[in-house]
Formats: structure tokens, sequence, C-alpha cells
């Protein structure tokens, strides 16, 4: 027998008692009672910082990397926000996120000492904010809203935590105060009302208006224009419907590589020719990435008679030494097409089987899901393959380099000396499997940030 729906209140969960007869009503957050009817349902949870805290099961799959990503008010300049710990080592291990004088601080140890990151200026309390912290290893990375990212070691050779509670944090003196929500760890979304194990003290967030919730990006201004809209006043240069001022309205790019094009109704719109150090930069947020569970799917058609050069690359920024870092690449490799991802803990490198260097157009399919991934030349038999180790989110940071890419040697770690020299074109960018949406190219005259030595494909 089990239970009606109506068992319960509607801020509960039913659950069945194992091997006895009845039910229990399990609370989301705030609320309380038999059937849960008591007390108002939080959503955004407040914290007082007095006493207030919410604890959730241990965390998983974190022993090799961990992304802490955060939307969070403080209305008080110090306070611990995150807090993950173990004591199986004689120096505690722990992971945190606290404001600290102002300012947004990551610290991790890893039993031979700490790593302290510190945002470069405090943040404004009583206004929202996003935090990004990850751990990679004993590299540490700390970036809040659009300021430039930071990045430190923890000292000494380990590189695994011992990691086996989230404690909750009522021994801490400083505890947080101001608003947390829309919490993920690495890529999942926390329920924040409903998978915690134990709270105190928490309220819901008190909002005065829609735009409490900073919902115009790159510096514009809200202004509430009704009860329940509002309206972004974009700085120059950016314009676009929600979410407001993300779009650039006249991007500063580099448009020599275009010019030399003249007045011709075909320049480099779908497709391109590289060359020697050529080059086309897309825009990061052309192909964000996908939850561990969905596909990404890069399309593309080739025409080379290159054995060796990169294709396609996506990971650390310009300046940066790419190895062992993330990544995502398709690449030739003595003369067979290569798909190549690295999550953090083992890279995987799928190869086809036939060559493609033959001056011939071949269409491309590569698809990655968390740690699998395949690839498909001309609609032949699928070319399977998976990353190594626990890691199953790529985190890239740079742009999209087609072609090519400024100093390859050092943004791939080593992996490509050269580009490519050929036609490259119908590139699509898909956050789904193959056929399930339209695979629209990508118009790379609108989209390309920056470009070198591009030529005019006529093939």
């Amino acid at each position: 027998m089990f239970p009606s729906a109506e068992a319960c209140g509607p801020d509960a969960t039913c659950i069945n008692r194992p091997n006895v007869m009845g039910y229990d009503c399990r609370c989301h957050l705030g609320k309380h009672g038999t059937k849960c009817m008591a007390g108002t349902l939080v959503t955004t949870p407040s914290f007082d910082g007095k006493d207030s805290y919410i604890a959730y099961p241990p965390l998983t799959n974190i022993h090799n990397d961990l992304r802490i990503d955060m939307e969070f008010k403080p209305m008080s300049t110090d306070g611990l926000m995150f807090f993950s710990g173990g004591r199986k080592m004689k120096v505690e291990d722990f992971v945190a996120l606290s404001m600290v004088d102002g300012h947004v601080e990551f610290r991790f140890e890893l039993g031979t000492g700490q790593a302290v990151l510190r945002s470069q200026e405090p943040v404004s309390l009583g206004q929202w904010h996003h935090v990004s912290a990850e751990r990679l290893g004993k590299d540490g990375s700390l970036k809040v809203d659009h300021a430039r990212e930071i990045q430190r070691s923890s000292p000494g050779k380990a590189q695994v935590p011992s990691m086996d509670l989230l404690p909750k944090p009522a021994n801490v003196s400083l505890l947080f105060d101001g608003c947390i929500e829309e919490v993920s760890i690495n890529g999942k979304k926390l329920d924040l009302s409903y998978s915690f194990v134990e709270s105190q003290s928490i309220t819901e967030c008190a909002e005065q208006s829609l735009c409490d919730r900073r919902s115009c990006q790159h510096g514009g201004t809200c202004l509430m224009t009704a009860e329940y809209e509002f309206q972004c006043l974009c700085r120059d240069g950016y314009e676009g419907e929600l979410p407001a001022c993300q779009r650039p309205s006249c991007p500063a790019r580099d448009w020599d590589w275009l010019r030399r094009f003249g007045n011709s109704n075909f320049p480099v719109r779908y497709a391109a020719y590289f060359h020697d150090d050529s080059y086309l930069a897309l825009p990061k947020p052309m192909f964000t990435r996908s939850s561990p569970d969905s596909p990404e799917t890069i399309q593309l058609e080739i025409n080379t008679a290159s054995p060796n050069g990169l294709i396609l690359w996506q990971g650390v920024e310009p300046g940066e030494q790419g190895r062992g870092k993330d990544f995502i690449s398709l690449g030739l490799q003595n003369g067979h097409l290569v798909f190549s991802y690295q999550l953090g803990s083992g890279e995987a490198e799928i190869l086809s089987r036939e060559r493609i260097d033959d001056q011939r157009w071949h269409k491309i399919v590569a698809v990655r899901t968390g740690k699998q991934g395949y690839i498909q030349v001309d609609g032949r038999t699928l070319r399977l393959g998976q990353s190594q180790g626990k890691s199953i989110m790529v985190n890239t940071k740079g742009n999209m380099y087609i072609g090519g890419a400024p100093d390859i040697s050092m943004l791939t770690g080593g992996k490509f000396t050269s580009g490519l020299t050929g036609c490259l074109k119908n590139l699509s960018l898909l956050n789904a499997r193959p056929g399930e949406k339209p695979a629209a190219p990508v118009d790379l005259q609108v989209h390309a940030e920056e470009g070198v030595n591009v030529q005019r494909c006529l093939l």
C-alpha cells in the first residue's frame, strides 16, 4: 500500500518506511511539522551570520578535481560560505570558500600546506555576485564576476585530498551573513531546498526588487520600469535581451583579415582556407560546456593534403602553458583524424581508421558525453573511446581556434606544432546529439574575434 499524494504537504516528499507499514514526510527547507504544513518554504536561503547553516551529504567524485560555482549576496565582510573537510590524514584536508575583509577567499589543504586564493578587489555588499572556484590536483583557480582569474598551487606533492564529509560549520566563529543560491558542484546543480540533511535558522532571502538579482551583465545598470518589470541600461559596446547586456554590439575585432576579400559576396562566412601560421579565433561562449550527461557535438567538412596539423582547439588562454590542462581538439595525425580531450584525470585519443589527407572533402562528426567520445568520417563506422580517471567535466578557459592557433606548441602543450593547410567549411557546434537540433553552420565572418592569414576557399 502506498500513501496518496495528499498524505504530505505540497512542500514535502512522501517516503515509505522500509519493511514496516506507514510513511514519513520529508520536509523541504523551511517547512516542518508532521505533514510539513508549518513554516515557509525556502528556495533562496538567507544566513544570519550567527548560528545559521545548512549541511549536505558528503561530496563524491572530487578526489582529482572540484569545481564550485555559486551565486551569493553578502551582507557583511566576513563569513564562511562553503566548507568540506576530512580527517583521514594527520593534517586535516579541507576546501573552503569565505568572505574575508570584503574579499572572496578560496582555501584548500591537501596535507602538505594550504593554498590561499583571494580576489583582487572586494565585492560589493548587498549585491549578487558569481564565484567559480576550482581545484585540479594541487592547482587552484578563483574567478569572481568578470574579474581576472587568480591561480595558485598547494605546496608539496600531495594531489588527492582525504574528503569524507561535509560537516556543519556550527563551531566556526565567523559564519556567512547573506544569501546563497544556484550552487553547482562539478557542473551538477545542488538542490538547496531538498538535498540537505540538516539546517538551522534559515529564512528566505528578502529581495527588494527584481534589480536585486543583478540581472544586467557587463556593468549594465538595472532600472525598475514597473512592479514586475525592469530594463537594463547597457554600457557602450553591449546590448541584447535577457540575459541583458551580454552580447557585444560592436565587438573589438581585428578586421584586417576580412578586408583582403574586398566587396566579395563570399568572403569567409562558412568556409575558409588555412595555410602556414593562419587561424581563426571564435569566442568561448560559442561552445559552452555541457553537463556531464549531456552530449557536445562538433561537425565540419575538411579538404586537405596535410598529414599532420591542428584543425580545432579549445583549452587554456593564449600565453598559458597548455600541458596537462583541460582541452578538446580535432587534428591530423599521420593523415588520420584524431579527436582528443583532457578532463583533468587522463586523456582520450580517438583515431579514424581511414586517412583524410587525400585532397577530397570529408564530413567529420565528433561527439563527447562525459568521458565517452566517438568520431565518424563520411557516415562510416563509429570509432569509440573514453578518457581515463574519474573526471567527467572538461574545463576550457580560452577561445576556440580553427585551422591553427597562436604559439601552437605552447598552447597545445606540444601536441601540435603546426596548423592546417587546406579548406574547412560548415562548422557547427551543438550541445546535443547529431540530428537532435538543426546543425546551423557558424558564420565565421560574424563570430570570429580574430583572424590571421585566412584566405578564401576556392574548392
